[in-house]
């Protein structure tokens, strides 16, 4: 039940989903809201693993495809909130890395371009098209790092 009062609460999107189900517990108006206190744990449920999500006194369970519904929504919304996401990654953030991604790429069937999608062990697959230009400027700069590879096997230790 109260997974299914979480849900409701993500319909609206005037603030945040989770701050509006603590509000809606609470019977306070957008204008009464202060920012509740939000944790994140693994807990093993009944043999299977989920994520509780608390905020202030309302928790909820969130299983495997809870999570990934939840970050595909949270990045639908986050690519409409400005300022947008930065062009070019910060040098002061460390990123978590996925070794050696599966990916899979195929002929975009709209436009002059190649579709590339990759996978996260975290966020799950991701899409990107890539026109011609971006796959000229992606293969050049692959084989830049390729070639500096083989420079460096070549050198003698």
């Amino acid at each position: 039940m109260l997974k299914q009062s979480f849900i409701k609460a993500v319909r609206s999107f005037r603030l945040p989903w989770f701050v509006r189900a603590i509000m809606a517990q609470d019977n306070l108006s957008e204008e009464h809201a202060m920012p509740p206190a939000m944790s994140l744990e693994v807990v093993n449920e009944y043999g299977k693993p989920a994520v509780r999500m608390a905020i202030e006194n309302a928790a909820v369970l969130l299983d495997a495809e809870d999570i990934d519904r939840l970050i595909h929504h949270l990045g639908y919304l986050r690519a409409g909130i400005r300022p947008d996401v930065p062009t070019q990654p910060s040098t002061r953030q460390q990123f978590v890395l996925e070794m050696d991604p599966c990916w899979h790429t195929e002929k975009h069937p709209l436009y002059d371009g190649v579709v590339l999608i990759l996978r996260h062990s975290g966020l799950g697959w991701t899409g990107f098209a890539l026109p011609t230009h971006s796959l000229t400027e992606l293969r050049e700069a692959i084989n830049q790092h390729l070639a500096a590879l083989d420079h460096e096997r070549c050198m003698p230790n």
